[in-house]
């Protein structure tokens, strides 16, 4: 689909007020208008992404495996659920592969196993691997389920941008999951210090 006309002199591409040439528009989100129609043509099956509208993503597996058995996620496996760290290593190769299938670019990082020991080291192995690259979003998978009460899917990020993204995000995993929304968290490394967010 290209140029789409909503209103006389006016395209769809042009929706987003960054993207107008007369600096008005629909949205204040960059590429909001491309975002429409890569959403349409996914929806229609029409065309690949063209090559402006694929993004970058940065797809991290939180905490890591220090070795000797020890792992800095929580593990639920005493209680009937799973360990966070191992599931989420199994979970990220299929999102990086659900990615690059919808035509877009995307890194897995996952810590190397034995050679991280704290808190600290994660920091500076992840930012660092996050940082090496410009991407255009920024994923850490976490699992936070507790005793039954606190279930459900969240997103975080740093600023009211971020949480648009993150409410998009909730609302997907909400179809499957009770949604309970997107939330901004400036105290988060992976919020405060990552490039894209």
């Amino acid at each position: 689909m290209h140029s789409h006309a909503w209103k006389r002199g006016i395209y769809v591409e042009w929706l987003g007020i960054q993207e107008n040439p007369t600096h008005q528009g629909w949205a204040a989100g960059k590429g909001y208008g491309k975002q429409i129609i890569r959403i349409l043509n996914t929806i229609l099956g029409s065309e690949e992404p063209e090559s402006e509208d694929v993004m970058n993503f940065f797809i991290c597996v939180g905490h890591a495996n220090y070795g000797n058995g020890v792992i800095s996620s929580a593990d639920g496996t005493g209680y009937g659920g799973v360990n966070e760290y191992k599931y989420n290593k199994e979970l990220a190769p299929h999102v990086v592969e659900w990615l690059k299938k919808a035509g877009h670019k995307a890194t897995l990082c996952i810590a190397p196993e034995g050679q991280l020991h704290s808190l600290n080291d994660e920091i500076n192995y992840f930012i660092g691997e996050e940082g090496k690259q410009n991407y255009d979003l920024s994923v850490q998978l976490h699992l936070n389920a507790f005793n039954g009460a606190a279930h459900g899917c969240e997103a975080y990020a740093y600023n009211e941008a971020g949480k648009e993204v993150a409410a998009r995000i909730c609302e997907k995993l909400g179809t499957i999951w009770d949604n309970r929304g997107p939330q901004i968290k400036t105290g988060l490394y992976w919020t405060r210090k990552t490039r894209a967010g």
